[in-house]
């Protein structure tokens, strides 16, 4: 690639053995400077985010401190906080809505997000029209990565962008941090021990946040529910699943039994990801290493594992691996190699190898928010199926293309619109919903 190389990985085998070299390939590096790009950084601010060590000798750089104060209690916290917002937005549709599906579920699981995260003086809750730049930015993100005059050539992005990082600046100044979780207050910490004072540039920062608790969520549901509600079958099964194992009374569903006793549910949250999350999982190549005994990867360049290449192979997966197969993850929680008839078969022998599924990468870098990102999807998917009957309406179709052709920053988008409308089943009709962990 130009002046540079990146090697692409396609094989399970090669990607296992691409995790277990973490001090040589190494992300930290790959998100510093992506992150500087795609929120336009400037010069100072970038050169904090990428020093290794922190400004310190021997310490720790600025990425990695932020990684370590994201543990798991701290996104147990957010998901009890997150599920107790998407009920009470749920409970808010009015029966018979008419909405454009994807713009619906993208608004709750948003707005839901920006309150758990940022609090109640979140931008977003200041002012509605905000989420329109921020997807406006969102869907430009790599012009704005090349670098060549943003302002120019990714005009609309980069407004987008700049509209956000403003109104966060105005957030920062009147320390709406003071009732944000504290995952964000020791987030908004870090940043001024390291010197990052001015507040468009934090704000800037805080937009990339935002790219990682209201993106990808919010895609993968509208593509569940597209998928289930599409397949009449389907969903009679997942309604009688979802009942019998996880509604301990009146509106009131558990995450952890749709966790636990949910199989299917999980299933199809796992082959919607296959088929609409192929994320990539860069690495940075610190020395020389050898991978599996046979490829040399060079010092400073990239690899890249092809996740689209690995969800896509029939070999893999089997004759019918373009189709959305609901009990794929049925008997594996890797995924199963389906039969040339298209059944899955339940022995152990047609498991696929754990590093074949990568939505959510692997080894030591996977992604610290899976745990939350399943909370929040099957549970807002699981009392929407429940809650609702809906409809395709205005000649409108379910299952929309997706935009294949994008680079996979994020899920795949819908390239047509979805409207549906929402009629509440009459058993529960007069129930309020409540979501808990």
């Amino acid at each position: 690639m130009w002046t540079s190389r990146m090697y692409m990985v396609a094989s399970p085998e090669l990607c296992s053995a691409l995790q277990r070299a973490p001090s040589t390939l190494s992300l930290d590096p790959v998100i510093s400077e992506i992150t500087s790009r795609m929120v336009d950084l400037n010069p100072r601010t970038a050169s904090i985010l990428r020093d290794p060590s922190g400004g310190q000798d021997g310490g720790v750089s600025l990425y990695k401190q932020s990684h370590s104060i994201l543990t798991p209690q701290t996104l147990t916290d957010g998901s009890d906080i997150q599920l107790g917002y998407l009920g009470q937005l749920v409970n808010d549709v009015k029966d018979g809505s008419e909405v454009e599906l994807f713009r619906f579920v993208r608004k709750k699981i948003c707005d839901a997000s920006n309150r758990t995260f940022f609090g109640p003086k979140n931008p977003f809750e200041k002012y509605p029209d905000l989420l329109d730049s921020f997807w406006d930015w969102e869907s430009g993100i790599i012009p704005i990565m090349v670098g060549f005059f943003p302002r120019i050539t990714a005009r609309k992005a980069y407004q987008g962008l700049m509209t956000c990082a403003k109104a966060f600046a105005e957030y920062i100044e009147v320390e709406g941090y003071r009732e944000a979780h504290y995952f964000l207050q020791n987030r908004n910490s870090l940043h001024l021990q390291h010197g990052i004072t001015d507040t468009i540039e934090r704000g800037k920062l805080d937009v990339s946040m935002g790219l990682a608790i209201n993106v990808n969520a919010s895609i993968t549901t509208f593509w569940l529910l597209s998928n289930v509600f599409s397949r009449p079958e389907l969903l009679s099964r997942l309604r009688y699943e979802i009942r019998k194992n996880a509604l301990l009374g009146p509106g009131l569903l558990s995450f952890e039994c749709l966790r636990q006793s949910c199989p299917f549910l999980n299933s199809v949250y796992r082959e919607t990801l296959r088929l609409y999350a192929p994320m990539g999982s860069p690495r940075w190549v610190a020395a020389d290493t050898m991978l599996a005994d046979t490829y040399l990867v060079r010092k400073g360049t990239l690899v890249q594992t092809a996740s689209n290449a690995l969800h896509q192979n029939r070999e893999l997966w089997g004759p019918d691996v373009e189709s959305f197969k609901p009990n794929r993850f049925l008997y594996s929680i890797n995924g199963s190699k389906t039969n040339p008839d298209g059944s899955v078969p339940e022995d152990k022998a047609h498991a696929l190898h754990p590093a074949t599924f990568r939505s959510f990468g692997g080894g030591k870098h996977m992604c610290p928010g899976r745990h939350f990102a399943q909370c929040e999807i099957i549970s807002l998917s699981a009392v929407l199926l429940l809650a609702f009957d809906m409809e395709a309406i205005d000649g409108t179709d379910w299952n929309p293309p997706p935009d294949t052709k994008r680079t996979p920053i994020s899920v795949m988008r819908p390239l047509k619109e979805l409207k549906v409308r929402l009629q509440r089943r009459k058993e529960f009709e007069n129930i309020k919903w409540k979501l808990e962990l």
